[in-house]
């Protein structure tokens, strides 16, 4: 699974606070899942977020956490209450608006997200 929460600090500087404009997390039962096997790869293809940014706004700021489910009923998933999910891997930062990767690992994990702006004019 992957929670992933969205903001513009374009728009943050703008307005003195920070906002949200996408949000995914297992709580609300949004994220999908994946599924993965211990040592292997995966090219899941699935998209974090999409959708609009302003003329002049170069970053989106992601906060994201992929994580291994033992709890998350929506996917009938009841494999031990008690301790539902374990963080896997976790990045908090700005991202760039531009096509690149953006690459981040820990012991459990390495996570390679790939970026893709799309011009609408």
């Amino acid at each position: 699974l992957c929670e992933a929460v969205v903001g513009y600090p374009w728009v943050d500087k703008r307005i003195g606070r920070k906002v949200v404009v996408h949000e995914s997390r297992i709580d609300d039962r949004s994220p999908g899942m994946l599924l993965l096997e211990q040592g292997k790869t995966h090219q899941p293809g699935t998209t974090i977020f999409e959708g609009p940014v302003f003329d002049g706004q170069e970053t989106i700021r992601l906060d994201l956490d992929v994580l291994e489910a033992d709890w998350y009923p929506r996917f009938g998933v009841a494999e031990w209450v008690f301790d539902k999910h374990q963080s896997l891997a976790e990045f908090h930062g700005e991202v760039a608006l531009s096509d690149g990767w953006v690459d981040f690992e820990t012991q459990y994990a390495r996570v390679r997200l790939r970026v893709r702006v799309v011009a609408v004019y």
